[in-house]
């Protein structure tokens, strides 16, 4: 085997074996495939965290609100100091139903992760997803269980919808003429 071959299946297995840690429920030890200073980023639901108790408790209170969940790998890309992993999540949420009822409604969510990797440690994890799905679905309540506030509409001059996230990203959506 080359050095090159050597140095990506290593990329590969330091982001595979974080997420079949997360997977298997060991926070700690998924938390500990982090270098001593990282970065991990959510933009679908504008999180970023940079310490491993604020990151174990992301894991395990998205574990809590969804036991049920599971993250298929699809595709995984190694370039360099990078892996690129190609991801499906699936869970169960439930919501609530007619007459004081409950329904589980089974969800997936496709995204990508950016993961670079330093010294056989992850320094930079980057989750890219549809945040607005995610925010009617599994992250966004786990967001709010955690207390967070994510993005605020506000109405315009005109009569659109302005969405305006916490980094000062702003889309408008016009309203559908009839």
């Amino acid at each position: 085997m080359t050095q090159l071959q050597a140095e990506t299946a290593t990329q590969q297995e330091v982001a595979l074996t974080m997420l079949m840690l997360l997977g298997d429920g060991m926070i700690k030890d998924a938390t500990a495939c982090f270098a001593k200073e990282f970065r991990f980023q959510d933009l679908g639901i504008g999180l970023e965290f940079n310490d491993r108790e604020r990151l174990g408790e992301f894991f395990q209170k998205s574990r809590e609100l969804y036991p049920d969940s599971s993250m298929q790998t699809d595709k995984i890309l190694v370039s360099g100091d990078y892996a690129v992993t190609e991801w499906t999540l699936r869970a169960t949420l439930t919501e609530p139903f007619y007459g004081g009822l409950s329904r589980r409604v089974p969800i997936s969510l496709h995204g990508a992760s950016v993961v670079r990797i330093e010294n056989g440690k992850i320094t930079d994890w980057t989750d890219y997803y549809d945040g607005l799905t995610s925010r009617r679905t599994y992250f966004g309540r786990a967001l709010r269980g955690m207390g967070r506030t994510l993005n605020r509409r506000r109405p315009t001059a005109g009569g659109e919808n302005q969405i305006s996230a916490e980094r000062g990203v702003t889309a408008t959506r016009k309203p559908v003429q009839k």
